[in-house]
């Protein structure tokens, strides 16, 4: 029969190997808030949390996958500078959340948070296939690595690992935290703390610091030059790139 469920076609599962940067956000002494206040007021204060950190991680191109308790996941994919994009929206959550002057029951203490962050290879996609579920999920080493950075963050801090590190370094003021030994990590993690942004001055020179030298672009360098120079005197030039991704488009640029 055409409407029994063992005769409809499978979809086949969309899957992709991606590289992934995940922020992971868990408020401060929420089992103490909990076990203190109405459930009422205390489902509130969480609510107004997650709304304020959703606003500000899609502001910076991430999308939150998972709620765990008072804990948010959020993913970066959709631009080359998704490590930067984490590490600006968890420092835009710890001062949203000073502004907000959200309060924990009946104390002076303001919400606070500890956040994570860690960039590797993850494959994502639809796991099962499954036409009931179109939720996109992920499974690779950067998530259970951003969850256990996290846990060595003092209150609204913000930690990173090694690969985020690498993809922001020059962008924002560290301090090295060493190696970690973590829960269900295999080797040693080195971790740094993020300070504070960078002045636009410094960061142009980290960015110029590490640009290695050009291969095989002397031809389109000498023309984008003369149209340069063209330009300089007065007349109109207009120029396409393209090619597939990771050619060096942006860097000739």
């Amino acid at each position: 029969m055409a409407d029994i469920a063992g005769d409809q076609p499978k979809r086949t599962p969309q899957v992709e190997r991606r590289m992934l940067t995940v922020l992971f956000c868990d408020l401060v002494d929420s089992t103490q808030m909990v076990d203190s206040m109405d459930p009422e007021l205390s489902r509130h204060l969480i609510r107004e949390y997650q709304h304020i950190a959703k606003g500000v991680i899609e502001n910076f191109g991430g999308r939150i996958t998972e709620y765990l308790g008072d804990g948010i996941v959020a993913q970066f994919t959709r631009f080359e500078t998704n490590a930067e994009r984490a590490i600006n929206a968890a420092l835009q959550i710890i001062q949203s959340l000073a502004e907000a002057d959200i309060r924990l029951g009946d104390s002076e203490q303001k919400a606070r948070v500890r956040c994570g962050i860690a960039t590797g290879l993850a494959v994502v996609g639809d796991m099962l296939g499954d036409d009931e579920i179109r939720s996109e999920s992920a499974v690779g080493l950067p998530l259970n690595l951003a969850a256990r950075i996290q846990s060595l963050a003092a209150e609204n801090q913000v930690v990173i690992g090694k690969m985020t590190h690498q993809l922001a370094r020059g962008l924002f003021k560290y301090e090295d935290l060493g190696q970690h030994a973590l829960k269900g990590i295999k080797e040693p993690q080195q971790v740094w703390r993020v300070v504070a942004k960078q002045s636009i001055s410094s960061r142009f020179v980290a960015h110029a610091a590490e640009l290695t030298p050009m291969v095989n672009r002397t031809e389109i360098s000498a023309k984008l030059m003369a149209s340069w120079e063209a330009c300089k005197k007065g007349e109109a030039k207009a120029i396409l790139f393209w090619g597939e991704a990771g050619i060096g488009k942006s860097r000739i640029i």
